[in-house]
């Protein structure tokens, strides 16, 4: 109580402002007040790592989520940290590039759908060149990442050299020692890229190998999920061969197997279903 009354006294004040629209209400301090407590801050190096280890635990619960169905209002909540995210970032490429790139994978689809193309792009590329021997479940969400927003830019050329450089690179290094539902993810989400760039050889391998892996393992919706894009990978080949027999059975498995794996537990996918390009 008592702090909710210095609260309240420092609003009074102008001190602080309060963001009502959103529950619970959000304080701020007004950028003369923090430029003011930065110049008296007796330990600037530490607070700057403090405010990026908050940043890297969004990252870390924005993963958590995206394999829920609260994607939508945890990206909404996100969206209001983006000046918090941007400092972290700046710290974490700065300081510790492996850090960045655990943020920056964490982030996935926050990057794809709410920070600006061209921002995004530079943070992803900066981290890829920093920390190019990062883990590599974070190398390669981050080299999704990159995929989803270059195809997402228009650069389509680009986004299909990555997809096929990303099987030949970081994939690579996938393991039975990486944990099999980041594997099976991470199989999927490539899956979903090759559709999108056209890849078809591509898309039923990382989808046989989600498949292979939720089977295995009994994650239930990366089986389901790996089905998916196999059947719309065979979809697009039949279209891309004229052939509306296979074109109309492959749209069936697709159905099906879209049902079939449905689970609270399915993530969304960074990349996009192909859009007739």
């Amino acid at each position: 109580m008592a702090t909710l009354e210095s609260l309240s006294s420092l609003v009074s004040r102008s001190v602080v402002s309060a963001d009502t629209n959103e529950i619970p209400t959000r304080y701020l301090l007004l950028e003369s007040v923090r430029a003011y407590c930065r110049s008296r801050d007796p330990d600037p190096v530490a607070t700057r790592l403090a405010h990026a280890l908050w940043v890297r635990g969004l990252a870390d619960r924005c993963v958590a989520a995206m394999r829920t169905r609260q994607t939508g209002p945890f990206l909404r909540g996100l969206a209001r940290e983006l000046p918090n995210i941007r400092a972290g970032v700046a710290h974490d490429l700065d300081l510790d590039p492996h850090a960045a790139m655990h943020m920056l994978a964490g982030f996935g689809l926050f990057l794809t759908r709410v920070v600006h193309n061209t921002e995004a792009l530079h943070w992803v590329r900066a981290v890829s060149r920093a920390a190019p021997d990062a883990p590599v479940a974070d190398r390669a969400r981050v080299a999704i990442n990159l995929v989803a927003l270059n195809d997402f830019a228009g650069n389509f050329d680009e986004a299909r050299r990555l997809v096929a450089q990303a099987v030949d690179t970081v994939f690579a290094e996938l393991t039975e020692e990486h944990d099999p539902l980041d594997r099976g993810e991470l199989h999927y989400f490539l899956g979903y890229s090759a559709v999108e760039t056209r890849h078809v050889d591509i898309a039923l391998d990382q989808a046989q190998k989600a498949i292979e892996v939720g089977t295995q393992s009994g994650i239930r919706w990366v089986a389901g999920a790996g089905r998916v894009v196999h059947a719309v990978a065979r979809a697009l080949q039949a279209l891309l061969d004229g052939d509306f027999d296979a074109l109309a059975e492959a749209a069936r498995e697709a159905t099906g197997s879209h049902a079939a794996g449905r689970t609270r537990s399915s993530p969304r996918s960074t990349c996009a279903i192909p859009t007739g390009r």
